[in-house]
């Protein structure tokens, strides 16, 4: 399960049949791709010189990262900073949190921990509050590149 967050492009390979895995991955570490898309149209784009560069829609991402509502962005972030069940292997071309995964709302029943601001980095207590519905950003507070 830490695979989920902690590698790019896991994919689980579960076979239902054999109740086996055939797990692969891109790399063993949060890259661009963790949260980008798969990048290779971007990186062929940004290899050109930027007078020749022809206009890319999101500079040839899959995901668009800039740009976005708070909720977009929250969404974008929630696969892995949320309490969650997986739907499957994540699919970045699915922009929607719910196709990919189910978040645990912050409850009484839900938490191990308190419901105060340590528990704000996560999405079901982060969309309950009043930094989120006035309009506070994941990137308002975190550097998301590093």
């Amino acid at each position: 399960m830490c695979a989920e967050c902690h590698s790019t492009n896991l994919v689980k390979g579960f076979d239902p049949t054999t109740g086996t895995y055939r797990t692969t991955w891109s790399e063993v570490d949060v890259s661009c791709e963790a949260c980008h898309g798969p990048g290779s149209r971007h990186v062929a784009w940004a290899e050109v010189p930027p007078m020749g560069r022809a206009s890319l829609v999101n500079a040839g991402l899959v995901m668009k990262t800039s740009g976005i509502t708070n909720r977009e962005l929250v969404e974008l972030c929630a696969p892995c900073h949320s309490r969650r069940t997986e739907l499957g292997d994540y699919d970045h071309r699915r922009s929607e949190l719910l196709d990919n995964h189910l978040p645990v709302l912050l409850s009484e029943a839900s938490t191990t921990r308190t419901a105060d601001l340590e528990e704000d980095f996560e999405y079901g207590s982060f969309v309950q509050s009043k930094m989120f519905r006035m309009g506070v950003r994941c990137t308002d507070c975190h550097d998301a590149t590093g």
